[in-house]
C-alpha cells in the first residue's frame, strides 16, 4: 500500500488556519487588555489624580489600538482570504484549484 503525499495547498490552508486562530486569540487578549486599561485610567484619574500613570496608560492603549487596527486586524483578514483561495470555484472546475491572478 503506497502512501499518498498530502496536498500542499490543503496543508498550507490548514497551517494558515491555525495561525489565524492564534492571531484571533491574540486580538481578543489585546482587546481585553485595552478595556482593562480604559477602566484603570478612569480609576487612576478619579481616585489618585496621577497624571503620569494616566499618560502611560493612554500611551499603551494607543499602541494597542494601532496594532489592532493597522497590523493584527489586516493580517487576520488577509490570511483568512489567502487560506480560501480557490475553494469557491473548486467544485465548479471539477476539483481543479483556481489560483488568484497576480
Amino acid at each position: 500500500m503506497s502512501e499518498v503525499d498530502p496536498d500542499p495547498v490543503a496543508v498550507a490552508r490548514g497551517e494558515v488556519g491555525e495561525v489565524v486562530g492564534k492571531l484571533k486569540q491574540s486580538d481578543k487578549r489585546l482587546r481585553a487588555v485595552h478595556q482593562n486599561l480604559v477602566d484603570a485610567a478612569a480609576k487612576v484619574e478619579k481616585e489618585l489624580g496621577d497624571e503620569e500613570d494616566n499618560d502611560v496608560l493612554t500611551e499603551i492603549r494607543s499602541v494597542i489600538e494601532c496594532v489592532l487596527a493597522d497590523s493584527l486586524g489586516p493580517a487576520i483578514r488577509d490570511l483568512e482570504t489567502a487560506s480560501l483561495y480557490g475553494i469557491k470555484n473548486r467544485a465548479r472546475s471539477g476539483g481543479r484549484e483556481d489560483r488568484p491572478h497576480k
